[in-house]
């Protein structure tokens, strides 16, 4: 009795060790925008994701979202926005980013939006990757999930099984089965 007795406190001490290993682990990444952007640069460079994040304007194809005829169009989206989160990666001009923006509800719902973007020396996006985009939720559970996700990201962990067709619980909506992030076109499109 008693070495069953130790055996189950030293499961828990070990299980409870374990898990303040992960979540120190987890709070070393610090995803805090301020740290990593002063505000003139958080404005600017959440404009320039929300080039390819918003919808685009009624009858516009992809890569033409960045014609200035669409500035002011761009200008009222980018109202809907607000970062959420971002991590430098290999280097000072590579990011993982998390943003996210208002969605129609009848309650304040979020859809929250997740990638990796480099900048050249003028600060331009070079490169834009979606990895993911989550369910419109309530902004405490959005936040909740979207930072979980946001974190593994960040830790390289697979995502896949939040994806919608691996996943009781809506989290990822996109990338699903049909729909994939192209990175050559900087848009969402469905697989053939």
């Amino acid at each position: 009795m008693k070495n069953s007795y130790k055996i189950s406190v030293g499961v828990l001490v070990l299980s409870f060790l374990g898990n303040c290993n992960n979540n120190h682990n987890r709070s070393d990444i610090n995803v805090n925008v301020s740290t990593y952007l002063d505000s003139v640069a958080q404005k600017k460079l959440l404009a320039k994701i929300c080039r390819y994040a918003a919808k685009r304007p009624k009858n516009v194809s992809c890569g033409k979202q960045f014609d200035s005829q669409f500035d002011a169009y761009y200008q009222e989206e980018l109202k809907k926005y607000r970062w959420e989160g971002i991590y430098p990666a290999s280097n000072k001009k590579e990011y993982f980013f998390l943003v996210s923006r208002s969605a129609p509800s009848l309650y304040e719902k979020r859809v929250a939006i997740g990638g990796k973007i480099a900048l050249d020396e003028k600060d331009s996006i070079i490169y834009y990757e979606e990895a993911f985009r989550l369910y419109k939720m309530k902004i405490e559970e959005m936040k909740r999930k979207s930072q979980m996700v946001f974190q593994e990201y960040i830790e390289g962990k697979d995502l896949t099984r939040y994806y919608p067709q691996n996943s009781s619980e809506e989290i990822i909506e996109f990338p699903d089965q049909t729909n994939y992030f192209n990175v050559s076109t900087g848009c969402w499109e469905q697989k053939h």
